[in-house]
């Protein structure tokens, strides 16, 4: 079991189950440390994160942390879908590709969209499950660009338990990571309460695989923290930077 999960969505994403509330309570029944927010962007059509969330509950809640995040969605044009606006106030932003891009195309094809979509977009955190099976991706370029901007891969409970991983690329993006050093988490994605800080199958393909342990930035809440607050200085940097061209 997790005590800090960084990803998951509540019915404020048209995948999610639960109000902010419901999965916020639940996570406080599983003696979570913290969590972090993450519906998805408006691409897929979901309302998205609520405006009185972000800006009016607070970071703290009955002792448990947290953090306001999204899960952006990579558009076509290589851009996401969150507004610069909203993402220079966001905690934590997670990107992945989606269902509003075409699936079929060739590995070179998803590789190099992500790519050119983290090169205009340098402020993500976490790339969130690069090894579903939808999207092949060059899991060597991915893996050694990350590694350059400090982003951290998610390895994604959610998607071994209903079986949407290419176990061939999570083994070819825990090698690469291993390589080179780059950050990792693993992520509950729960869409429902009772997925939420759970890892379990992630630690069994993890043996089954013979994937050693990593450093995870979600060990616990100070790791957590540490990797988030020195991602949203990035970010905040970036955008003051960019404000003033």
């Amino acid at each position: 079991m997790l005590t800090v999960d960084l990803h998951m969505h509540t019915s404020r994403s048209i995948c999610g189950l639960h109000t902010y509330l419901e999965m916020i309570n639940y996570a406080l029944e599983k003696n979570l440390q913290g969590i972090a927010i993450t519906d998805h962007g408006k691409a897929l059509k979901g309302p998205g994160i609520s405006s009185i969330f972000l800006n009016r509950f607070p970071q703290e809640y009955k002792g448990l942390k947290i953090w306001k995040g999204i899960e952006a969605n990579v558009l076509p044009s290589g851009q996401t879908d969150v507004p610069k606006d909203l993402a220079a106030k966001l905690d934590l932003i997670l990107l992945a590709i989606h269902p509003n891009i075409e699936q079929g195309r060739p590995e070179d094809y998803y590789t190099n969209l992500l790519l050119d979509c983290l090169k205009q977009n340098p402020f993500i955190d976490i790339l969130a499950h690069p090894d579903i099976t939808f999207y092949p991706l060059n899991m060597k370029e991915i893996v050694k660009t990350a590694k350059e901007l400090g982003i951290a891969l998610e390895f994604n409970n959610s998607n071994i338990t209903y079986k949407k991983t290419n176990l061939t690329k999570m083994k070819e993006m825990s090698q690469a990571i291993l390589e080179t050093g780059c950050r990792v988490i693993i992520s509950g994605d729960a869409h429902a309460i009772t997925e939420i800080g759970e890892d379990r199958d992630i630690v069994k393909t993890f043996k089954e695989l013979n994937i050693p342990d990593m450093p995870l930035v979600n060990k616990n809440l100070e790791t957590a923290a540490a990797f988030i607050s020195e991602r949203k200085q990035i970010r905040q940097s970036y955008f003051s930077n960019t404000d003033k061209k």
